[in-house]
C-alpha cells in the first residue's frame, strides 16, 4: 500500500511538476545525461549489457526515446542471446557464464590427466577462451563514463559483452597457461605472451592500495587473484602484491584461527565479519589456500605465530569437517 501512494504521488504531482519550467530544463539535462551512459554501455557491450535486467531496462530507454532507432532494433536482435528452452517451456537467463565454465573445464580435464582423450574438447575450449579475451579497452574517454581498462582480460560470457571480471580473468588466464604447456597439435597454438601480460595487468589493476585486497566479496576475490598471479610464477618472495595480498588476509584472521566474511561486506563496501566473529568454513578454505599458494607458510616457516594461525585455521577447518552431516560418508 505505502509502494502504491508513493508511486502515485509521483505520477499525479511530482511528474507534472517536473515538466513545468525551470525545472523542465533541469529534467531534460538529466535525461539526456542518462541516456548518453545507457548508449555507451549499449555500444561497448555490443547491445548484450552486464545481464538481463540491465538490458530489459536499457532496451526498454531506447524504445521511449525513438521506438524506431537503431538502437531499439540492436537490442531486439541480441533478445534471443538471453533465451533458451527446458523442458517445461521458454527460460531466461540472468546472466550467461561461458567463460567461467569453459576455464574450469580446462582445468579439471588438465587435472584428470585425460589430455588425450579429450583433445577435441580441449581445442574447442582453447579457441573459445582466445576469442573470447578482451584485445581493447572501452572506447573514448572512458573513465569519465565510470569504466576501467579491461585490454587483456576475460569476461563473465563472451567477448561482445565487454566487461572485465577479476575473478573470471584469474580462471581464464590459469587455462590458458595450462592450454600453453600441452601440445599445439593437440590443442591449437598458445596465446601469444603479450596477451597473458595484459590479463595480469587488469588483474593488478583491480587490486585495492590500501589494503592489498580485490573484489567486494574480499576474501573470494582475493584468493582468485592470488591463485592465478602465483600460477604466472609469482609467489610472496619475490611478488609485493602478494605480500601485500597475505597481509590483508592475515589481519582479518580470527581468534580461533579460521576466518569468517559476511555477505554484508558487498554492501558496506568494507570488510565486515560475520555476526558473533565467527569463522566460516568456505573463507577459511579460500584464506589458507591463498597463504598456502602464495609460498607465505614456507617463507614464514619460522614464524611461531605464522605457524600458530595456519595450525589454528587448519584445525577450524577440521573442526567444521566433523560437524557435517557428511563427515562419514
Amino acid at each position: 500500500m505505502m509502494q502504491d501512494m508513493v508511486w502515485g504521488f509521483l505520477h499525479y504531482f511530482a511528474e507534472p511538476l517536473l515538466n513545468r519550467w525551470p525545472l523542465s530544463k533541469l529534467r531534460d539535462k538529466a535525461l539526456k545525461i542518462a541516456m548518453e551512459h545507457v548508449h555507451y554501455e549499449d555500444i561497448n557491450s555490443r547491445y548484450l549489457s552486464i545481464g538481463l535486467v540491465e538490458k530489459v531496462l536499457s532496451m526498454l530507454a531506447c524504445w521511449v526515446e525513438d521506438p524506431n532507432s537503431e538502437a531499439h532494433k540492436r537490442h531486439l536482435a541480441r533478445v534471443p542471446d538471453y533465451l533458451w528452452v527446458a523442458e517445461d517451456g521458454m527460460k531466461a537467463q540472468g546472466v550467461g557464464t561461458q567463460t567461467w565454465d569453459a576455464a574450469f573445464a580446462v582445468q579439471a580435464i588438465s587435472a584428470s590427466g585425460l589430455i588425450q582423450e579429450y583433445a577435441p574438447t580441449l581445442t574447442k575450449a582453447h579457441d573459445f577462451l582466445e576469442a573470447s579475451q578482451l584485445r581493447d579497452n572501452p572506447s573514448d574517454n572512458f573513465k569519465e563514463m565510470y569504466r576501467h581498462i579491461c585490454k587483456g582480460a576475460w569476461p563473465l560470457e563472451i567477448a561482445d559483452q565487454g566487461l572485465q571480471v577479476c575473478d573470471c580473468t584469474a580462471e581464464a588466464l590459469k587455462a590458458s597457461l595450462l592450454l600453453s604447456k600441452m601440445s599445439p597439435g593437440l590443442v591449437g597454438e598458445k596465446i601469444e605472451a603479450e596477451r597473458l601480460y595484459n590479463a595480469v595487468d587488469v588483474i593488478l589493476s583491480l587490486q585495492a592500495i590500501k589494503y592489498g585486497n580485490w573484489g567486494i566479496c574480499f576474501t573470494y576475490g582475493t584468493f582468485f587473484a592470488m591463485d592465478a598471479l602465483v600460477a604466472c610464477g609469482r609467489s610472496y618472495r619475490n611478488s609485493r602484491p602478494l605480500r601485500k595480498a597475505c597481509e590483508f588476509l592475515l589481519s582479518k584472521q580470527l581468534p580461533d584461527g579460521g576466518w569468517g566474511e559476511s555477505y554484508l561486506s558487498c554492501t558496506n563496501k568494507a570488510y565486515t565479519n560475520i555476526d558473533g566473529n565467527k569463522s566460516n568454513v568456505v573463507n577459511t578454505a579460500w584464506a589458507l589456500l591463498a597463504l598456502v599458494k602464495a609460498g607465505q607458510v614456507r617463507t614464514f616457516f619460522k614464524c611461531k605465530f605464522v605457524q600458530k594461525c595456519n595450525k589454528m585455521g587448519i584445525e577450524g577447518l577440521l573442526m567444521f569437517h566433523q560437524m557435517s552431516p557428511l563427515s562419514d560418508s
